[in-house]
């Protein structure tokens, strides 16, 4: 269950890239341009009553929506994003999969686990906490019911994810 004293906290805005029909689509975005985004994922989100299945890329993660026009202009003109594309989203929602403690090194074991994760097929990001550590995030829902098809294939991948609000900042 969400922690609502979370929602405070929460960095809920991203910027949507893409919203592919596949997951070959999905993953060739982030296979082409991951790296030069900031907390890159995608989500398996359902679209209406149908079983149909939008993989949405996203990338960043900001309390404030100003942050992500930034981005969204940066990435533009890098021609990273075409001029008509990349929107602002508000998906304060997240999947917490893991933490990283905050110790000396976070920043290569952050890296070491993301790699890990990636290994599995799971695209994780992190996000610094007020205390130093890191959280551990897959995905970025507008809504908890958005969530199901992405839980039901993280258990697949052996994976016990707890649905949150986004906190932290991208490192």
């Amino acid at each position: 269950p969400v922690n609502p004293v979370d929602s405070g906290k929460a960095t809920p805005f991203s910027i949507e890239i893409l919203a592919a029909n596949t997951s070959e689509g999905a993953n060739f975005e982030l296979k082409r341009h991951g790296s030069v985004m900031p907390s890159p994922t995608i989500s398996l989100v359902p679209i209406g009553e149908t079983e149909a299945t939008w993989y949405k890329v996203y990338a960043g993660a900001y309390s404030d929506s100003s942050d992500a026009e930034k981005l969204v202009r940066s990435l533009r003109r890098r021609r990273i994003v075409a001029d008509s594309a990349g929107s602002v989203a508000r998906v304060p929602f997240a999947f917490l999969v893991d933490s990283v403690p905050a110790v000396a090194g976070v920043t290569a074991a952050l890296r070491d686990k993301i790699q890990s994760y990636a290994g599995r097929g799971v695209q994780v990001y992190g996000l610094t906490q007020s205390d130093g550590s890191v959280k551990l995030y897959t995905g970025a829902f507008e809504r908890p019911e958005q969530s199901s098809l992405a839980l039901s294939a993280l258990r697949v991948a052996g994976l016990a994810p707890v649905l949150a609000y986004r906190t932290g900042r991208i490192p």
